[in-house]
């Protein structure tokens, strides 16, 4: 009776050995639209993308409420196109130096400098108007 259980032992061992274990692909319909994978690559499962912020939440909250003033002030016509186009740029300016100043962490320094950025242009914002220019005169 051993010989038999070595014998099976054995010719589930050779054809355990024989065996080619090959990397599973997952179905064509598991990947989502538009996601091409190169021939012999492999999917890592579970694999993330981590995305650092881009400024600190006061700078974010500042430069959100900014916009939506300049977007409501140019609607109600209190802001030509000319002014609101020069605000927006400036959001945009402000939110690109806070990206830049993000790559490597935001220090204490340059989170001061984006807040005071940022609520310079909300204060240009609420300050600029249609009449503003005439007045100055």
């Amino acid at each position: 009776m051993p010989s038999t259980a070595l014998v099976l032992a054995s010719a589930a061992l050779s054809l355990a050995v024989q065996v080619q274990i090959a990397p599973v692909q997952p179905p064509a319909s598991a990947h989502g639209p538009g996601i091409v994978e190169v021939p012999g690559s492999m999917r890592l499962p579970g694999t993330i993308e981590v995305q650092p912020r881009t400024s600190d939440p006061v700078v974010e909250r500042e430069l959100r409420a900014a916009r939506r003033d300049i977007d409501r002030r140019r609607k109600n016509g209190e802001l030509s196109r000319r002014e609101a186009r020069e605000l927006r740029r400036e959001s945009r300016r402000i939110e690109g130096l806070a990206q830049r100043y993000a790559r490597d962490g935001l220090s204490d320094s340059e989170r001061d400098q984006l807040e005071l950025h940022a609520h310079a242009l909300r204060s240009h914002t609420a300050l600029r108007g249609v009449g503003s220019s005439t007045q100055q005169r």
